[in-house]
């Protein structure tokens, strides 16, 4: 039987919605990126494994647990898909409580992913559980999702004004140079009452709206990335950046890193308690345009519901 410790509610049906941005070369001469901003609709669903897997070393042998995944994601707009992601979210067992004691504050954990652009991936990282006191409010931290140059780390996060660097970032650029490479997009459009500019220039503050105010009574943070120590982006060691694009395929950029916080949080309403979901995930991809070669965010966030069958 597998144990699953920190993980183990992630198991069953999840459903909801949330906001995806990502940069693309131009089809033609690759100079000028256009920029995808898509409202998405998700479904996540998780399924534990029949059995530990060993993984066997010449010193020790490794009982690995953990759950099947597959993710589907849509456009709300058009209805068309934009992403599909099998794959496994593992535990080590080393890092879980004995058999019949309570579940430990942290653990180890592993993401392996499959992408349909001819990519897989490994993530790896902890989950730990947080006890959120009852006056404490919970706040999400933002991220960066403006381009900056591939030999440049990556700057602070913009949570308000103008995205530098790029006008289709700008939604009150209506110059042909913002405009015509975008994806259309109303200004005065709002999400959980939010400025769809200010999700634009942050995602997470998304999350944040929905978050706001609901009673939390526990939260497991799960932490996962493609590499131990990504500050400054460089290209990850061998074996943990997952680069096995298929060669027609790879002009859509090298992927440098990857990395996500999950939110597994049990919302306390009394009789209408329920489990939430949220996530924000960044991949960095890089690719020049102008003649320059460039770092460009691609950020997904999304808040989901445990769905009761």
């Amino acid at each position: 039987m597998v144990q699953l410790g920190l993980l183990a509610d992630l198991s069953g049906s999840w459903e909801g919605h949330g906001f995806n941005l990502v940069a693309r070369p131009d089809s033609g001469d690759g100079d000028q990126p256009f920029v995808e901003l898509n409202q998405t609709k998700e479904s996540l669903k998780f399924h534990p494994l029949s059995s530990p897997v060993p993984s066997r070393g010449t010193e020790q042998t490794v009982e690995l647990s953990g759950l099947t995944y597959l993710q589907s994601i849509t456009d709300v707009v058009t209805g068309c898909g934009l992403h599909i992601e099998p794959g496994i979210w593992g535990t080590d067992a080393s890092t879980l409580p004995p058999t019949g004691k309570s579940h430990s504050a942290k653990q180890k954990i592993q993401r392996m992913a499959s992408i349909p652009h001819g990519n897989s991936l490994l993530m790896g990282g902890w989950a730990t559980s947080i006890q959120p006191a009852p006056d404490e409010s919970f706040e999400i931290a933002p991220v960066n999702v403006a381009p900056f140059p591939a030999d440049a780390p990556m700057p602070a996060a913009i949570v308000g004004g103008r995205l530098p660097n790029y006008p289709p970032y700008d939604l009150s650029d209506f110059s042909e140079s913002a405009v015509g490479f975008r994806t259309a997009v109303d200004d005065r459009l709002t999400m959980h009452g939010i400025p769809i500019q200010t999700i634009v220039n942050d995602p997470t503050r998304l999350l944040q709206a929905v978050v706001s105010g609901q009673p939390i009574a526990k939260i497991v943070m799960i932490s996962m990335s493609t590499a131990s120590v990504i500050d400054n982006f460089e290209r990850p060691p061998a074996g943990l950046a997952g680069d096995l694009g298929i060669d027609t395929l790879t002009i859509y950029g090298d992927q440098l890193a990857a990395f996500a916080n999950f939110w597994l949080e049990t919302i306390n309403h009394g009789s209408n308690s329920f489990l939430q979901l949220q996530y924000a995930q960044t991949v960095i991809l890089s690719f020049p345009t102008q003649g320059k070669k460039m770092n460009w965010p691609h950020v997904s966030v999304a808040t989901l519901r445990k769905i009761l069958l």
